[in-house]
């Protein structure tokens, strides 16, 4: 009997340490949304590194509350990887589908002279599940060219549904539509 016991209790133990305890995380990304090449112009441009907030390059994914007063970090709905690196990812990709034969480079890393320089400066891009999301940037664009310089403050915003998955396409489109903006600019 008190063998049947012991292999009871080492049965249990076993199963306990073994299950799952946990729910597994999920892992998001921003995608490219653009299908439309909006100028063949063989044009070079050095594109830096997006300027973002510390409390949004995590790997968790940031949302609001309702009234924007509390940000929640979700330990299971994660990006892939650092927002900031993501997003930058996502910004030159971007830029290769609205401008196909483009040059782009890190001007802080290629010392060559450009056509354009761009920098963008992300103040937020943030908003609670299943409401309003606001991208709020500043980019500002250095024609090399003509020697002179532009900057522009832009705030766009798209509705969510209440999924992680609503809130990161929407966060995508809003992402690109900022790019659509900046080439747009640049190509006038």
């Amino acid at each position: 009997m008190k063998k049947l016991i012991l292999i009871s209790i080492f049965a249990f133990i076993t199963g306990c340490i073994s299950a799952p305890t946990a729910t597994p995380e999920n892992y998001y990304t921003l995608q490219s949304i653009n299908s439309e090449s909006l100028s063949n112009k063989t044009i070079s441009i050095g594109l830096e590194s997006p300027n973002i907030p510390s409390y949004l390059d995590k790997s968790q994914i940031i949302i609001e509350d309702k009234d924007a007063s509390i940000l929640q970090i979700n330990e299971k709905e994660r990006w892939i990887e650092p927002f900031g690196k993501l997003l930058e990812r996502t910004i030159i990709n971007d830029f290769y589908a609205y401008l196909p034969n483009a040059i782009i480079s890190n001007p802080l890393i290629n010392s060559e002279k450009t056509d354009y320089n761009v920098s963008i400066q992300i103040n937020k891009l943030n908003g609670p599940l299943n409401g309003t999301i606001t991208l709020d940037a500043i980019y500002t664009i250095q024609n090399n060219k003509a020697s002179k310089s532009k900057q522009k403050r832009v705030v766009l915003t798209e509705q969510t549904g209440p999924t992680y998955t609503d809130f990161t396409y929407s966060q995508s489109k809003l992402v690109d539509e900022l790019v659509k903006q900046i080439i747009t600019e640049i190509i006038k």
